[in-house]
């Protein structure tokens, strides 16, 4: 990847033309580049999913919805776009939240038939102490 020349586009901003796999890829001048912000503290980083990791991990799943997962991640089967989009409850449990309260977690897996698309999906509440 050689960069060529420099250009000016009509708006006299400053481009480098970049040849990836073929094509031409435009990228702004380094020099009006904005750093990036930080990483928000409050959102942890999590490791990605992989479709193996859901169903080995997963403790609400049924048998049948177990099979169904299977076969929508298993690429070599078609996917029937009318069934639509699909969720499927994949774990529960409570754990203690950032300000020391008890946090009910559930964990979803959305598929997507149209698209052969999926996502985990997760919902917390925040459970209140039962005054006696």
């Amino acid at each position: 990847m050689a960069p060529v020349e420099p250009s000016k586009k009509e708006d006299g901003r400053k481009l480098k033309k970049i040849k990836r796999d073929g094509g031409i890829k435009k990228e702004a001048d380094p020099a009006a580049a904005i750093a990036a912000p930080p990483p928000n503290p409050a959102l942890p980083e999590e490791p990605l999913m992989s479709p193996r990791d859901i169903l080995e991990n997963s403790t609400c799943l049924s048998t049948t919805d177990r099979a169904v997962l299977d076969l929508f991640f298993d690429e070599s089967k078609p996917k029937d776009a009318s069934l639509g989009t699909k969720n499927f409850k994949i774990t529960e449990g409570v754990r203690v939240g950032e300000d020391g309260g008890r946090v009910k977690t559930k964990e979803y897996v959305s598929i997507n038939y149209e698209t052969g698309a999926w996502q985990v999906l997760r919902k917390t509440k925040n459970i209140e102490e039962e005054v006696v």
